[in-house]
């Protein structure tokens, strides 16, 4: 491994904005927490990023608040900046929640696109679908109580242009397999939580949902989709997909 560019020091020491070599200008605190906070502000000053509840009105689930379950505001931009490049026709998303990221993707949608939400979960499924109603983006959301593997096993619609999966870590890579043949030449994936808590950089990762996001890492190695993992918040894969037949 030492003998190869890619993981030369080079390369390493200009991973990241707050490196040591890149952060030699600084004249704060370089310590990494301070340094990381110092950074986080910058990005969501210079992005002009406000929260969901100031984008949209929020209804939330008091067990599970959207601090703790919700994307990352940083996330959430890069969901509606990959949307509006893109400009899909058809939108698949895997795992609703209370339906914030349906919300920023669908009100990046053009006219006559949609997103198609899946939600296992009544408790969650109630409340995305209170929310989707109360900001006037029903006509772009189509939101299904229903497991994904279920779904995505008995699908024969129109194929999808983007994915954004964000589920059951135990089946990401089981979600990964059965979509490859129900995405259009070229559809973009968006999958989050694939560093799941640092769990996948482990060899053997710690939990169910670790091992279920590093087994679908690693299947992606035989794919020959052009991708990147990002180490923004609890990780995010883009990959654009192969026409498969």
């Amino acid at each position: 491994m030492s003998g190869n560019i890619v993981n030369s020091d080079e390369f390493y020491e200009t991973f990241l904005p707050f490196s040591k070599r890149l952060s030699s200008e600084y004249n704060g605190d370089k310590d990494t927490e301070s340094l990381m906070r110092v950074m986080y502000e910058f990005c969501i000053n210079y992005s002009d990023i406000k929260t969901p509840q100031e984008c949209f009105s929020i209804e939330e689930d008091p067990s599970f608040p959207l601090t703790q379950l919700g994307s990352n505001l940083i996330t959430y931009r890069l969901i509606e900046f990959l949307t509006t490049i893109k400009n899909p026709n058809n939108v698949l998303e895997i795992g609703t929640f209370i339906g914030c990221s349906t919300m920023y993707i669908a009100s990046k949608l053009s006219q006559n696109s949609k997103i198609v939400s899946l939600e296992k979960y009544d408790r969650f499924y109630n409340i995305a679908k209170r929310n989707i109603s109360a900001n006037n983006l029903t006509h772009k959301v189509e939101l299904k109580n229903i497991d994904a593997l279920e779904y995505l096993k008995d699908y024969n619609g129109e194929k999808f242009d983007m994915v954004f999966l964000d589920g059951n870590k135990e089946n990401y890579k089981d979600y990964l397999i059965l979509l490859e043949n129900i995405m259009n030449s070229g559809c973009l994936i968006v999958i989050d939580n694939t560093s799941f808590s640092c769990d996948t950089l482990n060899e053997v990762p710690n939990t169910e949902k670790g091992l279920g996001v590093k087994s679908m890492l690693e299947y992606t190695k035989k794919l020959s989709y052009l991708k990147i993992v990002l180490p923004l918040s609890d990780g995010i894969m883009l990959m654009i997909a192969n026409n498969k037949g």
